[in-house]
């Protein structure tokens, strides 16, 4: 929580509206879902109106597939944008790319997903970088 101290402390005034952050985006900064109590706390303070009073719709949270974890994110934090590090169209090429796709395949990633947005009612996007030669050919698009 000392992120959201540091940033109340930048911006004292929450409730102007010219403040400057205006969205959170939690990634490239290890895995959230593995640090799950003080994400789900980051998460709540920075849109409660107490908080740092971010529009919910503006808190996306990328992660790399921990599906158990997505299932309880359903119950802690319903509010956010859920992304996820998808990054393969299959399971052969997805396990070179994100190891945790030996633990957590493909066939129980998309469904977690699918059922977060259905009860969420949020969106949920799929995030894709590509590696020449490995993910990036016609086949893969297909």
């Amino acid at each position: 929580l000392s992120e959201i101290t540091a940033v109340e402390r930048a911006f004292p005034h929450a409730d102007d509206k010219k403040r400057t952050v205006t969205n959170i985006v939690m990634m490239g900064c290890g895995e959230p879902l593995d640090n799950y109590d003080n994400t789900v706390r980051f998460l709540k303070r920075a849109a409660a109106a107490d908080g740092l009073g971010i529009s919910p719709r503006n808190i996306s949270l990328s992660t790399c597939g921990l599906v158990p974890k997505i299932y309880k994110l359903i119950e802690d934090a319903p509010h956010v944008t859920l992304c996820i590090s998808l990054h393969a169209p299959n399971n052969d090429i997805r396990d070179r790319l994100m190891p945790v796709n030996r633990s957590y395949r493909m066939e129980e990633l998309i469904p977690a997903a699918k059922h977060y947005a259905d009860v969420t009612g949020r969106r949920v996007i799929f995030e894709y970088a590509l590696v020449a030669d490995v993910n990036s050919s016609e086949e893969c698009a297909a």
